[in-house]
């Protein structure tokens, strides 16, 4: 991967997410356009590799960053088995998407460019153990230590919604049970929501038809008790995952981004009080559970990091 760091270069950054696909242009360093496309979550993977195409003909940039779902090696860029894309299997979107525009073209995981966003430009500016956490259709993530990128043996970064919160839970589509993400993914959230509405009647949300997350973040802003409940639940059970990876990783700063990373307002307290309870000497270690400040734009960032300063970031041992 060359270096690219002139102040004319053409940079695309992309970040592709279950409900959406988020884009930007950069010229140099800065940010000149961006832009929303669909996901095509549930058609075949050429739907959307001919949607970037056009996207990419169209901008015409020197390079291009993509963050994708699933497990993804930066050196193949083939996008193997996403659990929340059901018809991808190992679709090689890196090689796809240069022979139909003869642009550069660069893949990894999605977790890992939201990383890189946050990392050099958003929450985890001047640490060097950063565990970044993205909550939305699904749970993903990725992982700074020592200031460098943790790639593992196969170069597919972290797989954090796939931790087992409850090994006798309901199965996840990655075939696992008791996935933190079939907890706490924006679908699971609302499935739970639904669930308790015979207990709370009284409820602004009781009988709601299309329930979304907007929704439950609005209720719990008025107080009401079925969305409050709702959060602290998906907050007990972040929290659970965060202990794990607190004594796993040793992160300096826990960064929460994703579209539900919006509503950690709801959740923080509780977060709050269950890692004070179970990690070892939390309070001393001074460790930071922080709301991601770039938002939705992070993974756009992170994907121009990508496309112009990866080789000083990978670190590849096999």
């Amino acid at each position: 991967m060359a270096v690219v760091d002139s102040e004319a270069c053409i940079t695309l950054g992309i970040d592709i997410g279950g409900t959406g696909v988020r884009y930007g242009v950069f010229k140099g360093d800065k940010l000149i356009e961006d832009g929303h496309l669909p996901s095509h979550r549930d058609e075949e993977p050429e739907a959307l590799a001919d949607e970037l195409s056009r996207l990419i003909l169209d901008k015409d940039p020197d390079i291009c960053g993509i963050g994708a779902p699933g497990m993804v090696a930066p050196w193949d860029g083939v996008v193997r088995y996403p659990p929340n894309f059901p018809r991808w299997r190992e679709f090689p979107l890196k090689k796809v998407l240069e022979q139909k525009t003869g642009s550069d073209v660069w893949v990894v995981n999605d977790g890992v460019v939201n990383l890189l966003g946050e990392w050099r430009y958003g929450a985890g500016r001047g640490y060097n153990n950063v565990l970044m956490l993205t909550l939305g259709t699904g749970v993903g993530g990725g992982l700074v230590a020592d200031g460098r990128v943790v790639w593992g043996s196969e170069g597919c970064g972290l797989e954090v919604g796939h931790i087992s919160i409850n090994p006798d839970g309901p199965r996840c589509r990655c075939g696992n049970y008791g996935c933190v993400e079939r907890y706490i993914g924006a679908e699971y959230i609302i499935e739970r929501a639904v669930g308790l509405m015979g207990e709370y009647s009284g409820s602004v949300l009781s009988g709601k038809q299309d329930l979304t997350l907007l929704d439950l973040a609005d209720a719990a802003e008025g107080r009401d008790l079925l969305a409050l409940r709702v959060w602290r639940q998906t907050g007990e059970y972040l929290a659970y995952a965060i202990v794990s990876y607190i004594h796993l990783f040793a992160p300096k700063i826990i960064v929460i981004g994703g579209g539900i990373a919006n509503s950690y307002r709801f959740m923080k307290g509780v977060v709050d009080e269950i890692l004070s309870e179970r990690v070892m000497m939390y309070e001393r270690r001074g460790i930071k559970v922080c709301q991601a400040e770039l938002g939705e734009m992070a993974g756009v960032y992170g994907g121009y990091i990508l496309a112009t300063k990866g080789e000083g970031l990978w670190h590849f041992s096999e």
